[in-house]
């Protein structure tokens, strides 16, 4: 009987201690999910340049294929 005692109790301490660093896991997680970053706004509008002058030669020798 007080095999089976101590076999449930060292089965069981693991089990809690599992459970309690996924807790843990789940919080920082959530922490850094729900994250409100200062820079993360709307960007205002701004005028459209002209594309660089490597993505206008890759895009003519995708246009030509």
């Amino acid at each position: 009987m007080k095999g089976a005692l101590q076999l449930i109790i060292v089965l069981l301490i693991p089990v809690g201690l599992a459970l309690g660093a996924f807790q843990l896991a789940q919080y920082g997680w959530d922490q850094v999910a729900e994250y409100q970053s200062p820079f993360t706004g709307a960007l205002p509008s701004g005028k459209e340049g002209q594309p660089l002058v490597a993505l206008r030669a890759l895009t003519a020798r995708i246009q030509r294929v």
